[in-house]
């Protein structure tokens, strides 16, 4: 047996222990979860100082294709159709290395902050064993394949492109590869995602009953896009040569776009940073399957307005933490966004933060039964911290470390 003990273990499923350990078996579950002193004797102990241990975290959101990148692309506040132009020309122009060696770099990027599951945007051409790479610490992924599009004709082709996915990660899951991977559906967003195919994808993932994530609510552009038909996203669109305003009639809401969703068994809103009211209460009304994946660096970045993140969760909905990429934020570490969200809502509880980037994410991912929180009986996936302030179980999310 060994055991691992820290100044503060947080089991997220019960109190904060202070001067913890935990013994993990030969097949590395733990047998005991509890204050050092009343844990079995003849172990094999390691100490961390000034550390407190955490479960394996939870990131709801990423795209692991720019972890090659090292500073976000544009500039900080810039338009947001003007930031996805950079992304286009980063995408498909110059040189960079290659995509399968971004998403390792990424992958070990994850496990180095102590992220243990991950729920990934990943763009075509999709290799599933990109994502089985050897890693210290496995990773568990829940793949969701991005389709976007406007044209009727290719619709058919998408979804076929989606079942083969499907088909082409099952027969990966056979691989020798500690790292487990998921196949899931991702309808890009509103204005890139015309009706027939945002149907197609939701009818999809409902045969299959599998998890969406579609970036929704993200800039105050994009309600002008679904509400009106004008403003930023069609000059861009235009640009592009891919505006087919009759591919986009039947969801002239937000709204509508979330109770097309919210059929499917698990659905991941991502970003909502401009959802209103009456659209948190729908999603509130399904909190059963529905989340929403908050990343806090990125929306500071792009300058918008204040996060409605105490209304979210005033209403009981599930509130998942993601990264996005390093297309926008500096690094894939979890850890400091949690901090960014304590310097932002100073008011939420430290708790509520910690579940955020844990329990809410695995729930988000629909991993919740093997990851999130620290139990006796469980495979053993905890994350040891450093931190500069041993004095309470949460002063790491007063400041960097």
């Amino acid at each position: 047996m060994k055991s691992y003990l820290a100044d503060w273990i947080l089991p997220v499923a019960s109190a904060p222990i202070p001067d913890g350990a935990i013994v993990v078996d030969d097949a590395g579950r733990i047998l005991f979860l509890g204050a050092r002193g009343q844990m079995p004797a003849g172990t094999d102990e390691t100490y961390y100082e000034s550390s407190v241990i955490m479960p394996g975290l939870v990131n709801a959101h990423t795209h692991l294709e720019f972890s090659d990148l090292d500073a976000a692309l544009g500039e900080p506040g810039m338009e947001f159709t003007q930031w996805i132009g950079e992304v286009i020309k980063f995408r498909f122009g110059g040189e960079r290395v290659k995509k399968s060696d971004s998403i390792r770099m990424g992958l070990e990027q994850s496990a180095q902050h102590g992220v243990a599951a991950i729920g990934e945007i990943a763009t075509a051409p999709v290799v599933p064993e990109d994502y089985l790479c050897a890693l210290p610490c496995p990773v568990d992924l829940r793949v969701f394949f991005e389709q976007l599009g406007s044209d009727d004709a290719m619709v058919e082709q998408k979804i076929a492109a989606i079942e083969q996915f499907f088909g082409q990660v099952e027969a990966a899951s056979s691989c020798a590869s500690a790292n487990q991977v998921v196949a899931s559906v991702s309808p890009h967003a509103p204005y890139s995602v015309g009706d027939r195919l945002l149907d197609q994808l939701t009818s999809y993932a409902l045969k299959r009953r599998s998890a969406v994530a579609m970036h929704v609510a993200e800039t105050l552009a994009e309600r002008e896009f679904v509400e009106t038909k004008t403003g930023p996203f069609i000059e861009m669109l235009k640009s592009l040569g891919v505006w087919r305003p009759e591919a986009y009639g039947n969801y002239g809401s937000i709204l509508a776009i979330l109770q097309n969703l919210s059929q499917c068994e698990s659905s991941l809103v991502v970003h909502g940073n401009y959802l209103n009211g009456e659209e948190l209460d729908f999603i509130a009304s399904q909190r059963a399957n529905m989340s929403i994946g908050f990343c806090p660096r990125t929306h500071a970045y792009f300058g918008h307005t204040r996060y409605p993140l105490e209304e979210m969760l005033e209403r009981g909905i599930n509130v998942a933490v993601g990264t996005d990429s390093r297309a926008s934020n500096p690094d894939l570490d979890l850890g400091e966004e949690l901090v960014e969200i304590h310097r932002r809502h100073p008011d939420v509880a430290p708790e509520t933060i910690l579940r955020m980037g844990t329990s809410n994410g695995a729930k988000a991912l629909r991993l919740e039964e093997s990851f999130g929180e620290l139990n006796e009986g469980q495979t053993a996936r905890f994350f040891v911290r450093k931190v500069a302030d041993t004095s309470s179980p949460f002063a790491w999310l007063e400041k960097s470390v």
